[in-house]
């Protein structure tokens, strides 16, 4: 095995010890490789190539030996005019030359092949092994043999189906003696490997997402502890908590009304597009086209509503050019409008606005601190939440990539007693 070694070693998949001689450490990315390569070792060192053309060769024979033989039986049945006499044995050679079929070969198959071919040649010769036992033939067949086959104690059909299946015995015996068939467990259990290698890293990310936001979590929990001690400590602190949150809600909910502004006049964008085309110098149209939130906000007096009006007016005499659905979604928008939706908005909006303008050096009585204290107490217990049910996921995972690298060792040590077994040989796998 020499040349396996070498090629291993070159290819990195083995590594050599300080003497020089062979350590077989093997990393388990490259086990299926490495079994590979011990297979055809195997074909190598028993001629199992040449075993499997000698083989398929001598089926080729059989069956071309068989063919010719029914050829000639039935010649002679016809010659004899017993063919009446004779159904039950056409029968029986339909049925020979149909299980001929089987061993048809356009191309020599390879080793993995031949045994699915051969579970269906034993099956089927067994077949027709028993239905030529259960008929008259297999004792009543003399008239069908030659002058040098008189004193043949054995039905000579069934004999040539016995002689098919010695053969395949024999075959079966060299692969057997050979080692072969052990090949396809290990690549089994290699599979097997790289599953649990994979499930292992899989869950090892997850496990980092998992302790990355536990960090984020605890970080959040204690500044949610230094505020709630703010609040305790100095009271006159607690504005500087509030502005900074309103400006951020502020930030967040006029997120949220440009939203639904853009979707607003996004449903009329072909309206303003063809009638801004027609009218170039209504920069109020050019504004809600490229810009409708921030001109909505800014929009004194609404005057997008006389725009509008505009618009279902030139829509109703038709000089827009707007598709059916076009001009039904426009005229659905301007009575939404009309309605008041755009002056909602608006309205909310200001409302937002002078939320975050108020005086921040108002005097925060009684009754407020401790509105803000519960605040800040509920806002710790969130985070303190969700510290504790992180941990819980972190601590579930760590235990399943515990499981799983200890069935990926138990594994591990039942596939080098495979190969021990199997080579009589050790080998050590990094994983």
């Amino acid at each position: 095995m020499g040349w396996v070694v070498n090629f291993l070693e070159k290819l990195g998949l083995v590594e050599l010890n300080v003497n020089g001689d062979q350590g077989n450490s093997i990393h388990l990315n490259d086990l299926q490789e490495w079994v590979v390569l011990k297979e055809e070792e195997l074909v190598i060192k028993n001629n199992l190539k040449e075993e499997l053309l000698n083989y398929v060769n001598k089926l080729k024979d059989s069956r071309w030996a068989l063919e010719c033989k029914i050829d000639d039986w039935e010649k002679k049945i016809h010659a004899l005019g017993i063919d009446y006499r004779a159904q039950d044995i056409n029968v029986i050679f339909t049925e020979t030359r149909s299980f001929l079929e089987n061993i048809l070969f356009e191309d020599i198959p390879d080793l993995e092949k031949i045994k699915v071919i051969n579970a269906i040649i034993i099956t089927e010769l067994n077949k027709l092994q028993q239905k030529i036992s259960a008929s008259s033939f297999s004792y009543n067949y003399s008239f069908i043999l030659a002058r040098d086959e008189k004193d043949l104690a054995i039905n000579p059909l069934l004999k040539k189906v016995l002689d098919i299946a010695q053969i395949k015995k024999q075959f079966d015996e060299k692969i057997i003696n050979s080692g072969f068939d052990k090949i396809k467990p290990l690549k089994e259990k290699v599979s097997e490997l790289e599953k649990y290698q994979e499930s292992v890293k899989q869950t090892r990310i997850e496990l980092k997402v998992k302790k990355d936001r536990l960090g984020t979590a605890i970080t959040k929990q204690k500044e949610k502890e230094e505020e709630l001690n703010l609040i305790k400590e100095d009271p006159k602190n607690v504005q500087l908590i509030i502005d900074k949150r309103k400006s951020e809600e502020f930030q967040v909910k006029k997120g949220e009304l440009s939203d639904q502004v853009i979707i607003f006049f996004s449903n009329i964008r072909p309206a303003l597009k063809d009638y801004l085309l027609k009218n170039p110098h209504v920069n109020l149209a050019r504004d809600y086209l490229d810009n409708p939130a921030e001109t909505l906000f800014n929009d004194e007096g609404l005057a997008v509503l006389s725009l509008l009006k505009t618009l279902k007016e030139q829509v109703i005499v038709g000089k827009l050019n707007l598709h059916t659905e076009e001009n039904n979604v426009l005229m659905q928008q301007v009575e939404l409008a009309i309605s008041g939706k755009l002056e909602e908005l608006q309205e909310e909006y200001k409302y937002l606005l002078q939320q975050t303008e108020e005086n921040v050096d108002v005097q925060i009585n009684d009754k407020d601190f401790m509105l803000r204290l519960e605040e800040a107490k509920y806002r710790l217990e969130h985070f303190s939440k969700q510290v504790v049910k992180i941990k819980e996921t972190v601590g579930g995972l760590e235990e399943q990539l515990q499981e799983l690298l200890a069935l990926q060792s138990k594994d591990l040590e039942m596939f080098k007693n495979l190969i021990q077994l199997t080579f009589n040989q050790e080998i050590e796998i990094r994983v």
